[in-house]
């Protein structure tokens, strides 16, 4: 009987099936029925009635309603899992929401795995939900730029434009954002700008891009190693600068693989591994500890090559940094090292 009865639940959605009545206690004769329950997400409270079976579906909600006594009598007959089971289900389940929200400052959207993401947003919203439904969000809102940029293959892409869509239950949320990531023609000057778009309509994908147009191998050579994929290293360098290049790619990669579990695991805004048109690599680390400030530390871990250096002592030196949003469209830049101290202005575009 217990057999039948937990299929015919089962059948009806119910993740649990409790024996109640003479049956449970152990009192029942032979012409006794067999009491069950089941509880399910959702839906309406069912009694069916096969023969001696006496069956009960319930939904979350049901219980909900109950006074402290009835909670106690349903504890007693059905057992304390009834009652843990209906107290997963929260608050917030059982409201029902109308809200228009503004976002506030420091507001940020954050991945921490490859592409990693800290973008500040702006905009409105509207937050709806029935009692006992899904959570609706609506709205779509931009990113605020200036101090927002995407990561990839532990390079900084600063963002320029996209926005983010939601129209409905937060798994159908949709990100299209657009950066770039700046460098020079490896032996010259000419610039180079690779274009990142990032969207997740299917799931997150990364679509890259350059000016002046190069091919893929290029553009991830450049991203790599700072120069196109058909240049030959030692053309340029010695067998010790190729060596030493080539350590510095793998440090760099390394720390780049693991910036973001270490961000997160410090309680770090941001961290990353940068990398300089000579070659050298610099750990950027820090938090934005208020809506407007932003406080942090860049360490030099890879040397430039040897004919751009200065001096080792400058070099090697630890930088404090910290930036201050001063006004809506303007950031001040403060970044000082040994005897060196650089003041920059960033406008937000």
């Amino acid at each position: 009987m217990l057999g039948r009865a937990q299929a015919v639940l089962e059948a009806l959605g119910c993740h649990t099936v409790i024996l109640y009545g003479s049956r449970a206690r152990g009192d029942a004769d032979d012409d006794s029925d067999w009491d069950i329950a089941g509880i399910r997400a959702a839906g309406e409270t069912m009694h069916i009635v096969d023969g001696p079976l006496d069956l009960f579906a319930y939904p979350e909600s049901h219980f909900a309603t109950l006074s402290p006594e009835d909670l106690r009598i349903l504890e007693q007959r059905f057992g304390p899992e009834v009652i843990s089971r209906s107290k997963k289900v929260g608050l917030l389940p059982l409201w029902g929401l109308d809200w228009k929200l503004t976002l506030g400052d420091n507001v940020w959207l954050r991945r921490r795995s490859d592409p990693v993401m800290a973008v500040e947003l702006a905009g409105n919203l509207e937050v709806r939900k029935e009692p006992n439904q899904e959570l609706q969000v609506f709205g779509k809102i931009q990113p605020v730029l200036g101090r927002s940029f995407v990561q990839l293959m532990s390079r900084r892409f600063d963002l320029k434009s996209g926005d983010v869509t939601l129209n409905g239950p937060l798994k159908r949320t949709r990100i299209g954002l657009e950066a770039e990531y700046r460098t020079t023609e490896a032996g010259g000057s000419t610039p180079i700008v690779i274009l990142a778009t990032v969207k997740s309509d299917t799931g997150l994908a990364v679509q890259l891009d350059s000016r002046p147009d190069m091919r893929e191998a290029d553009i991830m050579s450049y991203l790599t190693t700072g120069r196109p994929a058909n240049t030959d290293p030692t053309l340029q360098s010695d067998e010790q600068d190729v060596l030493a290049a080539g350590a510095g790619l793998a440090v760099g990669a390394a720390l780049g693989s693991v910036a973001g579990k270490a961000g997160q695991s410090l309680g770090l805004d941001v961290v990353q591994v940068l990398q300089d048109r000579q070659g050298g690599q610099t750990v950027v680390a820090g938090k934005y500890v208020s809506a407007p400030l932003y406080l942090g530390f860049r360490q030099p871990i890879v040397p430039a090559s040897r004919d751009s250096r200065s001096s080792s002592s400058q070099q090697d030196a630890v930088e404090l940094e910290m930036e201050y949003a001063a006004l809506r469209d303007i950031l001040v830049n403060l970044q000082a090292g040994g005897s060196q101290m650089r003041v920059f202005l960033k406008l937000r575009r």
